[in-house]
Parts: C-alpha cells; sequence; structure tokens
C-alpha cells in the first residue's frame, strides 16, 4: 500500500493495474452529519447484521446472523417490509455482511451475501454469495456464483464486507480482544478482485493493509474499537466504518495507508461521527450523497437516519 503524508489524502489516487473506477467519482463530499430520525425495521430482522441500498431502486436489502435462514429481506428506505428471498441451496452459517455492486456486466446491479462471520476463529474458509439484482424476486433465488475463500493467515472474525469503487471486494477484520487485559487492534483489509468475484469457485484473499482504528477513535470503551460494517460513499471517495460507537469517515483512496492514524489530520483526512446509542449498531449504508442509515440488532431493530450538515466540492 502507498503511504500517505498528512494533507495529501485529497491528491493521491492510485488504482492496480488493469482496473478502472466504477462508482460515481465526481460531486461533494459530506464531512459532518447529525442524527435525523429514528423508525424500525420489521420483526423478522431481528438479527440485522448487514444492510445495502441497491443500486436501481429506493429500496434495502438485509441479512440476519448465525442461526437464522439463508434469507434476504427487502425493506424501502424508512424500513418498510417489501418481503424476502431465499438463496435456493444455500445455507447460513453466519451471515454478517451485505454488500451491493456492479456485475461481471457492470451495466448490472448484483448483490453480495458475506457468510463471513467467525466467533470462535475456527472456518477454514468464508463463502461469499453473489446475487443478480432484479425488479422482481422469487422466492428461491438461485445464485450466480457461490466463493469458498480463505485467509492468507489463518481465521479471522469479520461482519464488514463492502464493494471498492473498483468493484474489488473488501472485508475489514473484527479485532476482538482475546484476554481481558487486551484491547481490540488494528482492523486487517482483506480483498479479493472484481475479476474473480464471478469467475472463481474458490480462492485466497489478499491481505492488502490494516486500519488503525484504536488510533482514529476515541473510544470509551472497547466496544467503540470493533467494527462491526463499513460502506462507500456513493462518489467512491469516502469510506463509512462503523463501530458500536462511533462512524469513522476516510477520505478512500486505492493504494493508500491508513495503518497510522497518527500520520494523518482529523477533520481534514477523517471524521469522527458519535452514533446515537443503539443495543448493537452492526449495519451501515449510504442512501444518498447526503444521507446514511445505521441499523441495530433486536427484537424490534431500530433503523437511524443521519443527515449531512456539511458538504465539500470534491475536484
Amino acid at each position: 500500500m502507498k503511504k500517505l503524508s498528512s494533507g495529501l489524502l485529497t491528491l493521491l489516487f492510485v488504482l492496480p493495474a488493469g482496473q478502472t473506477v466504477l462508482a460515481q467519482t465526481s460531486g461533494a463530499t459530506c464531512t459532518d452529519w447529525q442524527w435525523e430520525s429514528e423508525t424500525r425495521l420489521p420483526g423478522s430482522i431481528n438479527e440485522a447484521s448487514g444492510m445495502a441500498k441497491s443500486r436501481d431502486h429506493n429500496r434495502l436489502f438485509h441479512v440476519n446472523d448465525s442461526g437464522n435462514s439463508a434469507s434476504v429481506f427487502i425493506t424501502g428506505l424508512s424500513g418498510e417490509s417489501l418481503g424476502q428471498f431465499e438463496l435456493k441451496a444455500k445455507e447460513n452459517n453466519d451471515y454478517e455482511a451485505i454488500a451491493v455492486g456492479p456485475c461481471q456486466d457492470s451495466s448490472k446491479s448484483c448483490i453480495f451475501v458475506g457468510d463471513i462471520g467467525d466467533n470462535a476463529y475456527h472456518r477454514d474458509s468464508i463463502q461469499i454469495h453473489v446475487i443478480g439484482e432484479k425488479d422482481q424476486f422469487e422466492k428461491d433465488e438461485d445464485v450466480l456464483n457461490s466463493l469458498n475463500l480463505v485467509y492468507p493467515d489463518g481465521a479471522h472474525n469479520a461482519e464488514a464486507m463492502g464493494i471498492t469503487p473498483t468493484g474489488d471486494l473488501v472485508i475489514l477484520s473484527k479485532e476482538s480482544k482475546f484476554f481481558f487485559w487486551q484491547s481490540p487492534g488494528k482492523a486487517k483489509v482483506y480483498r479479493f478482485s472484481r475479476q474473480q468475484l464471478f469467475t472463481s469457485a474458490s480462492g485466497k484473499l489478499d491481505l492488502s493493509g490494516e486500519i488503525d482504528i484504536p488510533g482514529f477513535l476515541p473510544a470509551a470503551s472497547d466496544d467503540g474499537l470493533l467494527v462491526t460494517d463499513l460502506a462507500f460513499h456513493p462518489n467512491g471517495k469516502q469510506l463509512a466504518i462503523l463501530t458500536y460507537e462511533f462512524i469513522l469517515l476516510l477520505n478512500w483512496h486505492e493504494g493508500a495507508d491508513y495503518s497510522n492514524a497518527a500520520g494523518l489530520k482529523k477533520d481534514k483526512d477523517y471524521w469522527v461521527i458519535p452514533i446515537k446509542k443503539l443495543k448493537q449498531a452492526e449495519s451501515i449504508t449510504f442512501i444518498s450523497p447526503s444521507e446514511l442509515l445505521v441499523s441495530s440488532e433486536g427484537k424490534s431493530p431500530k433503523l437511524h437516519k443521519y443527515s449531512c450538515v456539511n458538504q465539500l466540492e470534491t475536484r
């Protein structure tokens, strides 16, 4: 990964050879967010561990985590139920994330379900299921591809997954402490190339770097340092990382080094947004360049909306 000196984040944008930016890369970037409203998700989404907005419609996709069916739930942007569908012949070992991004044909939209949870650090592999987005889904949907992926350095627990502006899959580890005297560490960044997402049945993730979560966040407890989800801004230039206490908003650049927070400037290279208290803040997604949603787990899951109050024009 490229090393960024403080203040240069807005200038550097390095792409791996042969890759192009598939997300919109112009428009305003928001630097200050405030809580706006609270609604509820349907009770069937009681273990809401992942959430993503459709590219084609004003709707959200959600998944429940382990112990639940292999279902994708659909709601409106305010949380009202619009149905659900099952992943045909698939199991839910621990669905912890869902993302939406371009298909192999980049003009089409795909849904990526991340069976990536591993609290016990015992899984030999994780699974990613790829489904083509439709206007109307069948009760049971075939997947376009299912991948068995392995980490290059042993098992990891993870709840945060997304599709980068170049179309690659990215996973951030949830670095929990193993002993009571330890604190959560830096989140590791794992990557799988867009070219392989639709053509491979298995593969090895690349360890592409780390994000200094403890250095960026002034957490009052260890929970504030545990990464539970991520979302890329619609303009492709910011990455929102959710913990149980904060949203960390980073200026995002392919190839950048985020492993040392001390080398970057708060309120210039990154922003820290305290979130309104939730039982378990497990999911985040942008629904527009100036609106994002955070959802919780629980019997009556909450959906919180945050709105932008300060935008900077990006070039």
